[in-house]
């Protein structure tokens, strides 16, 4: 069973602590720290639209953490109620990053978003 939202965030700074070369981003991305810094704060405090919108200025491929730009941007997506958006994410991950660990994370973020507008079939 997926652990709750609040739980799998708290392990990113314990894993950048843990991995210090994930937590420096590429010398072709030097500005994207301080904007995923950013998005994350926002994240923490529930501005989903403001979230969606810092992680929206790092290209993903461009930086090291780009599968967590998507996922973050996705999940955001999913908790403002913007299923479309959230199910655009899950493609961009699923194409770009296929072996990331948070594929099945974000399905089910997008999973949750169905099943609260009671669309069972899409929620499967």
């Amino acid at each position: 069973m997926p652990l709750p939202i609040v739980q799998r965030l708290m392990w990113i700074p314990v894993f950048l602590a843990l991995c210090p070369q994930f937590a420096v981003a590429s010398a072709s991305a030097p500005g994207h720290d301080a904007t995923f810094q950013e998005g994350w704060s926002l994240l923490q405090k529930e501005r989903h639209a403001e979230a969606r919108a810092a992680f929206a200025k790092i290209p993903p491929l461009e930086y090291d953490l780009g599968d967590y730009v998507v996922y973050f941007g996705g999940e955001a997506a999913a908790r403002e109620g913007k299923r479309a958006e959230a199910a655009e994410s899950l493609r961009l991950l699923k194409e770009k990053f296929p072996g990331s660990p948070l594929l099945p994370y974000l399905r089910h973020d997008v999973a949750y978003a169905a099943a609260l507008d009671n669309d069972v079939a899409a929620s499967r």
